[in-house]
């Protein structure tokens, strides 16, 4: 069973709110409920930490509107506010000049920021949210560094000032470090995906007081996944075989770590093909030597591929001619083939395309090979849509990692997993993932549609992740994880999800 929560862009969020608008609900009425709610949260944050005083630093838009709500609610709760705005009140707009003026007829001062640099225990950071649409300039620049200079506890509203809500992008070289966000009706795609979770920090959905017309959603993001135990009649050929091509003489640990994730995840039969192999690091692998001669390894790569589910192509298939020649034969079998490392390299270089039904793991550069870009810029910028344009080039489900990982699938599925863990950034934890997808696919039958791959992946995905989250919560550290015991986590942290 998989969970799913939807995530928008700005454009859905301002669709939402302009859908309650024409049933009748005022924008003022939904600055309100939004302000409120966040204030609440605010407030337990403060008393949490012992915050003494609250610097609420407002825009001149709707954020700031927000803000100046949250301010209000905030001295009504008891605790020492200053606000601060980027415009006097007499230059606001709409709703906001409306929320100042409250402000002022409770006593409550604005002060214009200009010349004030927030010092406060708690910062709110109201001052673009999700209408930003270019980079910080100006005074907007100037209080975002202040604020980062600060290193206070920093709580943004809608989104942290700076970042583009659209993608999971800063926006130029500036944008707010929160530890929380509150974002507002709905949760949003680029708080969760490329710097988002970085910039972002905890996020909390506060409701607008209103059931919210449905609006189409650009991504879905995983909130959970359950997969029940194996049922007692399974077998070892019901459990699925993976062949594994790669582990070149000078790269053998990527193929033997990702032979470990496929038993890990639960292959009935794991074989590593391989040039020249002779050392066996797991007693429950299969050896497949292949001859140097390539006609022949062709020959013995067809034969293993007879008795095959699932090939794993690439963890340490290095980029000789060789490989090039193992690529092509593996890239003739019909069943499901996950190209990961190595052999993504090679197909960006030759553009070939696998027979079957395949799934593309590819980090940032590796994409931003296969798109045919200079640097990991383009992805980084826009990742849903660098996993998307990948699904339709190469007829593929894509799997983008990163913070956020993306997850596309040629039928226009798009997922964005939870995790954002440091614990995951070490050599071989990619060629786990990738024998974790092929056992997975694997299992009992391999899928013979897109969404049921699609689903299947993204439990490999998440098996993965929580791992990683699981070692970092038991160690009471980010560092020093090794790749093996991701692998070692995987069935685990699957079942007890």
């Amino acid at each position: 069973m998989i969970q799913r929560e939807p995530l928008l862009d700005s454009q859905g969020s301002r669709a939402i709110d302009a859908a309650l608008s024409a049933l009748g609900m005022p924008t003022l009425l939904l600055m309100e409920n939004a302000g409120r709610g966040a204030a609440e949260h605010i407030s337990h944050i403060a008393q949490r930490r012992s915050a003494r005083s609250i610097d609420v630093v407002c825009g001149s838009g709707n954020n700031g509107g927000d803000g100046l709500v949250v301010a209000r609610h905030l001295v009504q709760r008891g605790h020492r506010v200053r606000v601060l705005c980027t415009h006097a009140v007499s230059d606001l707009h709409g709703d906001a000049r409306i929320m100042a003026e409250c402000l002022l007829a409770c006593a409550i001062p604005v002060e214009r920021s200009e010349h004030v640099t927030p010092d406060a225990d708690l910062i709110v950071d109201a001052l673009v949210g999700t209408g930003l649409n270019r980079e910080l300039t100006g005074e907007f620049a100037r209080l975002v560094s202040a604020i980062n200079d600060a290193k206070r506890y920093v709580v943004a509203l809608d989104a942290p000032s700076g970042l583009d809500l659209d993608r999971g992008s800063v926006m130029g070289s500036l944008c707010i470090v929160a530890d929380q966000t509150l974002t507002f009706g709905t949760d949003k795609l680029g708080l969760r995906t490329g710097a988002g979770p970085a910039q972002a920090g905890a996020v909390a959905v506060v409701s607008l007081g209103a059931p919210l017309p449905k609006q189409p959603a650009i991504a879905q993001r995983i909130t959970h996944v359950a997969c029940p135990p194996r049922p007692l009649d399974m077998h070892k050929g019901s459990a699925g075989r993976v062949l594994i091509l790669g582990a070149s003489p000078t790269l053998r640990g990527a193929g033997w770590l990702t032979a470990r994730g496929a038993h890990r995840m639960g292959a009935g039969l794991v074989t590593l093909a391989a040039l020249s192999l002779t050392d066996q690091h797991l007693l429950e692998t299969m050896m497949c030597p292949l001859s140097d001669d390539v006609a022949a390894m062709k020959s013995e790569l067809a034969a293993q591929l007879t008795r095959t589910h699932v090939a794993v192509v690439g963890p340490g298939l290095a980029l000789t001619a060789w490989s090039e020649s193992a690529l092509s034969a593996a890239l003739e079998f019909d069943g499901i083939t996950v190209l990961d490392g190595d052999a993504l390299t090679l197909i960006a270089r030759s553009g070939q395309r696998p027979r079957g039904p395949c799934v593309l793991t590819p980090h940032p550069l590796e994409a931003a090979r296969l798109l045919g870009h200079e640097s990991t810029r383009e992805v980084e910028h826009d990742r849903v849509r660098a996993a998307k344009t990948l699904a339709e080039r190469y007829h593929a489900t894509v799997l983008l990692k990163g913070a956020g990982t993306v997850i596309a699938s040629i039928d226009g599925t798009i997922d964005v997993l939870p995790f954002a863990d440091p614990t995951l950034a070490i050599a071989g934890s990619g060629d786990v993932l990738s024998g974790a997808i092929a056992a997975r696919l694997a299992e009992r039958r391999t899928p013979t549609d897109v969404t049921e791959l699609h689903e299947r992946v993204v439990q490999a995905a998440w098996a993965h992740g929580h791992a990683g989250r699981l070692l970092r919560e038991a160690r009471g550290a980010t560092r020093g994880v090794l790749a093996h015991e991701l692998a070692d986590m995987l069935a685990i942290a699957l079942e007890a999800s």
